[in-house]
């Protein structure tokens, strides 16, 4: 730990040749049993003389940390901007520690102090307020067609802080405006909570928080791009284009899926990787499903449906969902429960156990449908509400 620097009051140096003093530091570790000091001197020769006193004494109950400055500092404020707590971040960095930083009490990666990355959140959250570069709310306006985008200086602060890093949402309804004539749809883009949360749960501590809202008689693809600051979006197939031309530069559908496939089979570079991802809404995703099977199936066998689709769709990788189409078809195609049909239901009934068992996974549709492994189902009332 510094101590404290003299330094030479001189205004020349009198001669290259000369060994003249510059300046010294004293230094001294700041654990409380070790006896270790440093005292460094510079002359002006470029001559560096480093003198080491004492032994080193670390006891593992005693724990150490150099102060988190500079760009460490910034470093640990953009990664508790993007959605970690202090604790989140705590624990995630206590992992990286060494056996010989556990050992010798060298926290450095993590600070001393817990309290210390808490200071630095509330730091961060202090430069997330509204300036006066951009007044006001309402932005732009036109008359023909009608379009009013709206947004204010602390969103686009906080946008810019933490809008790569955090899931945002965007969807629109054409219900909030008053129709006197042609609709007008009402859009807001939103970003995902960044509340504290404890380390204990994943549950968010608030509500989302709206970066901009845009009012807009026409629905189209450059209109959206015209307003728009990875991306859920509905099944609008105007909001999946936007998303996909706006951060990506995809032009077409084709060029997204192109890469998609490539990233899932693990053929990805980093330019790939790098792109937005574009994730469509499971609740309209699973609407458009229902509305298919009711035009086939019972009110039953919709339920049964939508429980298989949704076993598809929480697939982690590619292999996997292939291997649940599998199991799907065996089940749906076999004309009588043979040997395979069991085994597939059975497959298909454990992994809607798994999904339900994940604290990462919360599915409504497998929560509330019931499969057993002679392929007999039962649903709540709730599944209604898809």
């Amino acid at each position: 730990m510094y101590q404290d620097h003299h330094y030479s009051t001189a205004k020349s140096i009198k001669s290259s040749n000369n060994k003249q003093f510059i300046m010294s530091v004293d230094a001294k570790c700041n654990f409380s049993s070790c006896t270790c000091s440093y005292h460094a001197t510079v002359h002006s020769n470029s001559e560096l003389i480093i003198t080491f006193k004492g032994k080193i004494v670390h006891s593992p109950s005693e724990q150490r940390a150099r102060p988190i400055r500079g760009t460490h500092r910034l470093s640990v404020a953009e990664k508790l901007t993007s959605g970690l707590s202090p604790d989140q971040l705590r624990l995630k960095e206590q992992g990286h520690l060494t056996e010989n930083n556990r050992k010798f009490g060298n926290h450095n990666l993590v600070d001393s102090s817990p309290h210390i990355l808490q200071k630095i959140k509330e730091e961060q959250a202090k430069l997330i307020n509204v300036g006066k570069r951009v007044p006001g709310y309402l932005q732009t306006i036109t008359i023909s067609p009608l379009r009013l985008i709206l947004f204010t200086e602390g969103a686009l602060i906080l946008w810019n802080k933490i809008g790569s890093n955090v899931p945002i949402s965007w969807d629109a309804t054409g219900r909030i405006v008053m129709s006197r004539g042609k609709r007008v749809y009402y859009y807001e883009l939103t970003v995902t909570n960044i509340a504290s949360r404890s380390v204990t749960t994943k549950n968010l501590s608030g509500p989302s928080f709206p970066i901009t809202s845009m009012l807009s008689s026409t629905h189209t693809t450059m209109d959206l791009v015209r307003w728009s600051p990875i991306v859920h979006s509905d099944g609008s197939l105007v909001f999946q284009l936007t998303a996909m031309r706006f951060f990506n530069g995809d032009n077409t559908m084709s060029a997204y899926l192109k890469r998609s496939w490539i990233i899932v089979n693990r053929k990805a570079t980093n330019e790939d990787l790098s792109k937005t991802v574009v994730h469509s809404c499971f609740a309209h995703f699973s609407k458009s499903v229902k509305l298919q099977a009711t035009k086939f199936f019972t009110k039953k066998k919709v339920a049964f449906v939508l429980w298989t689709m949704s076993l598809l769709v929480n697939s982690n990788t590619v292999e996997e969902m292939a291997s649940m189409w599998e199991h799907i078809c065996a089940v749906l195609l076999r004309p009588t429960q043979i040997t395979a049909y069991s085994v597939s239901i059975s497959c298909l009934s454990h992994a809607a156990d798994n999904v339900n068992n994940d604290s990462d996974k919360d599915n409504f549709i497998i929560r509330n449908v019931k499969v057993d492994s002679k392929g007999e189902y039962q649903y709540s009332s709730t599944l209604d509400q898809v």
